[in-house]
């Protein structure tokens, strides 16, 4: 089913990003939520969280297509 058939989801989706755009990109709203810039170090530290998880959701959707079906 595509996403797009569902007209709250895209709703949901839409109003989500939107409030995220408004609490990085308008004026008072990142001073308000305290929003600050990651270092280089807190990046790399994402990435060696992330990477794991992308690797391992990949190679189960490998398993699954190779030997579920």
């Amino acid at each position: 089913m595509p996403p797009w058939s569902n007209g709250w989801l895209v709703g949901a989706m839409t109003l989500s990003m939107s409030l995220h755009f408004m609490i990085i990109y308008v004026d008072p709203l990142p001073m308000i939520f305290k929003l600050t810039h990651l270092t280089m170090e807190q990046w790399v530290i994402v990435l060696k969280l992330s990477i794991p998880v992308i690797l391992l959701d990949e190679l189960l959707k490998f398993v699954a297509r190779t030997y579920l079906e």
